[in-house]
């Protein structure tokens, strides 16, 4: 069996072995390669490239159409902290491609006020066809993969391939909603 193991820390691994909180031995069976990568707010450059990437995978993913991002809103982004990282901007496009484009509540020369953030609560969906910003993501998910089906017909496995997923993954969820 051949086995890569690709692992993230944002700390500072050498640190943590002198200092005995990290294996010596693990360190160095792990420490193939190392790549440091600045936290998302040091690199806004490339978050208009993340944006559409994220969306158009995640739209393909999903079945929907991807979400395409004014110039103010990319602008708006780059100027948020992103304290999630690069987890925070791939949920608030997941979010965006689920329940609609996102606009933010206020906006001051392009940018966005401090209060304000790229959560849930701050998101507004167009058009009106989305989901309540109350709802926990998978209700989303459940609400949407119900919805296609039912366009289907019932049919599972036109809806899976409309969604993008194996007929095995929509039948797993309906177990999981079964069970709940």
């Amino acid at each position: 069996m051949d086995v890569r193991i690709v692992a993230a820390t944002n700390r500072n691994l050498h640190q943590e072995v002198e200092l005995g909180r990290f294996r010596k031995d693990l360190f160095y069976r792990l420490n193939v390669l190392s790549l440091e990568l600045p936290p998302l707010r040091e690199r806004t450059q490339d978050i208009a490239l993340l944006l559409n990437h994220f969306s158009d995978s995640l739209a393909r993913e999903m079945g929907l159409k991807p979400v395409v991002w004014s110039s103010e809103e990319v602008a708006a982004m780059q100027g948020y902290d992103w304290p999630g990282n690069i987890r925070e901007l791939k949920n608030t496009v997941e979010r965006a491609v689920l329940l609609g484009k996102p606009e933010l509540r206020h906006w001051t020369g392009g940018e966005v006020q401090q209060e304000d953030s790229f959560a849930p609560a701050t998101l507004a969906v167009s058009g009106g066809d989305g989901y309540p910003l109350e709802w926990p993501l998978k209700d989303v998910e459940r609400s949407h993969i119900e919805k296609v089906v039912a366009s289907h017909e019932g049919n599972k496995s036109a809806a899976a391939r409309q969604l993008g997923v194996a007929r095995k993954t929509l039948e797993r969820k309906f177990k999981e909603w079964q069970d709940e």
